[in-house]
């Protein structure tokens, strides 16, 4: 009996470890300024790809339509966060409650990674043909380093 409510209590924990670091990755990028890691590495990229002002405008329109979206999730994960508390905090543990909040949670940072890449996808789309292959370059390039 003490070993298995010492596996469900194992469980449990590694249940909630899972969703508070799905979180934190989900919330990564308000923890490194305003553009992120991601961010920062795609300014990089774009300021080496020489790019016409017409460009330029399309990407920061992009970008900004990609980042009101991202926005727009936020709120939802303090929700989520705070119902991962009344959980935690329940006289008896509720699996079905979390689980159906650890899908939630999954299903937000799809929304979340389906974003950037069309948000990726339409950038590269406004490259020319030469521009494509230098970003490509130099992804080979930053992939090699890591």
């Amino acid at each position: 009996m003490k070993r298995t409510n010492a596996l469900k209590t194992s469980a449990v924990l590694v249940l909630l470890s899972s969703l508070a670091f799905s979180s934190m990755a989900f919330d990564m990028h308000k923890h490194k300024g305003e553009h992120g890691k991601q961010g920062y590495r795609m300014e990089k990229m774009l300021r080496a790809l020489d790019l016409s002002d017409a460009q330029r405008a399309q990407i920061k329109e992009i970008r900004s339509n990609s980042k009101q979206q991202l926005e727009a999730l936020a709120p939802e994960k303090k929700e989520h966060r705070q119902e991962l508390q009344a959980i935690i905090k329940a006289d008896s543990f509720d699996e079905n409650a979390f689980l159906a909040l650890q899908n939630e949670t999954a299903q937000k940072r799809q929304q979340a990674g389906l974003i950037r890449a069309k948000t990726m996808h339409q950038i590269y789309h406004v490259l020319d043909a030469d521009q494509q292959a230098k970003f490509e370059k130099m992804q080979q390039k930053r992939k090699q380093r890591n």
